[in-house]
């Protein structure tokens, strides 16, 4: 923020200021980013994938020997609660994924590139 503050510019809101919709810092809203996950995945819109990059890498492999784009399988779409617990208790690291239909297609619309 001191890097733009040169230029004359000042806010409303943010670092150095306050306002209602702190905190700024993207290291400081871990909680908010935690809570938004938790209800992805209550919704069923998201799941764990609890696959380690080697397994990523292999299927990226797969997919580029049958000339395709890289996809990501869907391993753990299907797990069972007590798969799951299983991995969170081992303390295993896992991402976020989306589920997306198997059957069809899905457009995403991104602010920036259009749908």
């Amino acid at each position: 923020m001191r890097d733009l503050s040169w230029l004359g510019l000042h806010w409303d809101e943010g670092p150095g200021v306050g306002g209602d919709y702190g905190p700024y810092r993207q290291s400081e809203r871990n909680s908010l980013y935690k809570q938004h996950a938790e209800k992805l995945l209550d919704s069923g819109y998201v799941y764990r994938c609890f696959c380690s990059n080697e397994e990523l890498e292999k299927m990226k492999e797969i997919a580029k020997l049958k000339q395709l784009p890289p996809v990501y399988t869907g391993k753990w779409a299907t797990a069972t609660d007590e798969e799951v617990q299983e991995e969170l208790a081992k303390g295993t690291p896992y991402t976020y994924q989306f589920r997306v239909p198997k059957d069809g297609s899905l457009k995403i619309n991104d602010l920036i590139r259009g749908e």
